[in-house]
């Protein structure tokens, strides 16, 4: 898990903020999936390998991962020694859609 990316979340000025908190004008994440809560100016995001946009709260992520492998959002495993694996079954599906 500490070999995750991290980052710390800076929000974007936007006075037309949605009512919806997923709702955004980007594709920029908004809110964590796991509590559901908006990031705030400072938070540190914690950056799935599956996807650059997969970002949760530290705190929820890691509680998260100590009963889960996968990812919460597209549900691909996220354990090191398993990625290359995934990779490799997601290029044969793709090759065979083909």
């Amino acid at each position: 898990m500490e070999a995750l990316h991290k980052e710390t979340y800076k929000s974007r000025n936007n006075s037309n903020s949605s009512a919806n908190p997923r709702e955004s004008s980007s594709s920029r994440v908004q809110v964590c999936s796991i509590c559901l809560e908006r990031f705030k100016q400072g938070d540190k995001l914690w950056v799935l390998p599956c996807d650059d946009r997969h970002k949760f709260h530290g705190e929820c992520i890691k509680s998260w991962l100590t009963k889960n492998s996968s990812c919460p959002l597209c549900t691909r495993n996220v354990r090191k020694d398993n990625l290359d694996a995934d990779d490799m079954r997601l290029s044969e599906r793709e090759s065979i859609q083909l």
